[in-house]
């Protein structure tokens, strides 16, 4: 179990705010060497650019 704080100065949007923190949290995962990850969220904003993004690199291989 981990915790982390960072201070976003630049924040815009609420999304941009949850997809900044889902951004640091899978770097913190990788570096931490965590093989797999559960991420939840609240944020239906960010879920659905995750799953766009997702979409969308699926479809470029």
């Amino acid at each position: 179990m981990a915790a982390m704080a960072l201070p976003l100065a630049t924040a815009t949007s609420p999304k941009y705010v949850e997809i900044m923190a889902l951004h640091f949290k899978m770097n913190f995962a990788r570096d931490a060497g965590f093989s797999s990850n559960l991420i939840e969220s609240d944020s239906q904003g960010m879920v659905n650019e995750v799953k766009k993004d997702e979409e969308e690199l699926w479809a470029s291989r």
